[in-house]
């Protein structure tokens, strides 16, 4: 979900979560884009989490007007 779609509805600190009952293995990647400056040039600082069964990778990040997209790739060998 795009918990900040609408200029009307910012929050300070959003939480997206995304959820594969069923993932096939292979080749995942989360990118981060700054939409949209709001105010200051600072980056915008932000933590991915990625659960694979018992194990919890976790990856930080920033972005900003110089530097807006950030991706991680993830390979998921399956069950």
């Amino acid at each position: 979900s795009e918990m900040c779609i609408r200029d009307r509805d910012i929050v300070p600190n959003p939480i997206e979560n995304a959820y594969f009952s069923d993932p096939v293995p292979g080749n995942y990647r989360a990118q981060v884009h700054l939409f949209k400056k709001r105010d200051d040039a600072a980056a915008r600082q932000f933590t991915l989490q990625i659960r694979d069964g018992d194990k919890v990778f976790t990856q930080r990040g920033s972005v900003s007007a110089q530097k807006p997209n950030w991706q991680f790739n993830y390979q998921y060998e399956g069950k």
